[in-house]
C-alpha cells in the first residue's frame, strides 16, 4: 500500500514534526514549505524560483519537479523532474496545492493531506479572491472525485468543510495520531 502526505502551502509552521511525518511516508510539499519540513519531493511552478534552486543544486537533496514547458528555460538541467499540465484559467489559488494533488492522487492508494483550507469561500471577501478561492477548492475536489479508488485524508482538519466536498466517499478526516497509530 502506497501511502504520502502532501503539504499545502498554507501549512503553518510548526504545524507537525518532520519525524512524524518520515515515520508514515514520503513527503510532497510546495517550495515554500521545504525548509522547514524538507519534503522527499518538491513543487515549484515559479519559473525564477526553478532557477535559483536549480542553480543551488536543489534537486540533489529532493525530487524536484518543475513544468515541463520550462525545462528549455532552465537550461535543460540533469535530474530534474517535470510534470506537465497547465492552468487553463490563471484565476486559482495555491497551484503548487493542486499540482502536488495532481501528481500524488495515482501514485498512492492513500493520500495524507495537510494544511488544507477547504472552508466555504469568506463571501466578505473581495470578488476576485473570491473567484481564486472557489476555483482552487472545485480543482481539489475534483481531483479527490476523479481519484475514487484513493483515499484522501485530511489531516488535524477542525474546520468546516465546504459544501462541494460533502458526500466525497474517498475523503475523510482524521487526525496525525491516529493516522500515525493506523499506518506503523
Amino acid at each position: 500500500m502506497n501511502v504520502c502526505w502532501v503539504l499545502s502551502q498554507d501549512i503553518p509552521e510548526g504545524f507537525v514534526k518532520h519525524e512524524v511525518l518520515t515515520s508514515v511516508g514520503p513527503i510532497w510539499g510546495p517550495l515554500s514549505k521545504w525548509r522547514e519540513y524538507q519534503s522527499d519531493n518538491t513543487v515549484c511552478y515559479d519559473l525564477r524560483e526553478a532557477k535559483q534552486m536549480i542553480n543551488r543544486a536543489f534537486h540533489a537533496v529532493t525530487h524536484f519537479y518543475v513544468p515541463k514547458d520550462q525545462y528549455i528555460d532552465l537550461g535543460r538541467p540533469v535530474g530534474v523532474r517535470l510534470f506537465e499540465g497547465e492552468f487553463k484559467d490563471n484565476a486559482v489559488a495555491n497551484k503548487e496545492d493542486i499540482i502536488l494533488m495532481n501528481l500524488v492522487s495515482s501514485l498512492n492508494d492513500i493520500v495524507l493531506m495537510l494544511g488544507f483550507d477547504l472552508t466555504p469561500v469568506n463571501k466578505d471577501l473581495d470578488p476576485v479572491e473570491q473567484r481564486f478561492e472557489k476555483a482552487y477548492r472545485h480543482n481539489i475536489k475534483t481531483i479527490i472525485k476523479d481519484n475514487p479508488n484513493t483515499q484522501f485524508v485530511l489531516v488535524n482538519y477542525e474546520n468546516e468543510l465546504a459544501e462541494n466536498f460533502e458526500g466525497l466517499e474517498n475523503l475523510t478526516i482524521d487526525t496525525v495520531e491516529s493516522v500515525v497509530d493506523l499506518l506503523i
